[in-house]
């Protein structure tokens, strides 16, 4: 597996220059708008980044060839799943600092501990994005799962209005607020990140059956 992981850190070297030209915009981004928005761009990116390394072993069925080497499939599935992870951890944490130091030079008060809940929110929504990305990759190519991502996508999107709307009426949005206001964070956090550990799971185990069936 530690190979695996040196070729996907060596794949992102060779876009540093895109990370970096990415970090500038974000930080610029970060002045002008909700400091938060730094924590959630550039989370996503990394998570971008790190799933982009499954496009580029795709190429010139550079997939086949790793399937030739003394690895098992299970192992390959397993390397992205924790590379994905880390990746998105790695930028998460980098984010965090930014938005720290951010709000400091704009003069605004922060407590980095009690933002700590509200930061950590980000994880679980990226770590369920990977999760029902990478079967869809593996299954149908970075190309058709570009297209499938873009339907489910536009669902959440629409899901999300239907919400807006129904809770958008009388005091219902006001209520809700007050509901999630009055639950302790870390319960919020935690119970969040169970949720997502057995959709990992249930992700996981998907992508190992159809990585073990698929013909190179």
């Amino acid at each position: 597996m530690s190979g695996l992981i040196t070729k996907d850190i060596c794949q992102l070297k060779q876009r540093k220059e895109q990370f970096l030209l990415f970090v500038i915009m974000a930080v610029f981004m970060g002045f002008a708008m909700d400091g938060t928005f730094v924590i959630g761009y550039l989370t996503l990116l990394g998570f971008t980044m790190a799933l982009g390394t499954l496009s580029y072993d795709e190429l010139d069925n550079g997939l086949t060839f790793i399937m030739t080497l003394p690895i098992k499939r299970k192992t390959f599935v397993s390397e992205k799943y924790l590379f994905c992870f880390a990746t998105a951890c790695v930028f998460w944490a980098f984010s965090y600092i930014i938005y720290i130091v951010v709000d400091a030079l704009r003069h605004i008060p922060l407590d980095p501990v009690s933002e700590l809940p509200f930061a950590i929110a980000f994880l679980p929504a990226m770590m369920i994005i990977t999760s029902v990305m990478i079967p869809i990759q593996l299954k149908f190519g970075s190309q058709r799962s570009r297209i499938i991502m873009m339907v489910v996508f536009g669902g959440v999107a629409a899901f999300s209005l239907m919400f807006s709307d129904f809770f958008g009426t009388d005091n219902r949005l006001a209520g809700f607020v007050k509901f999630l206001d009055s639950i302790n964070p870390m319960m919020v956090v935690g119970c969040l990140l169970a949720l997502c550990s057995i959709f990992i799971l249930v992700s996981y185990l998907i992508s190992v059956k159809v990585i073990e069936k698929k013909e190179f």
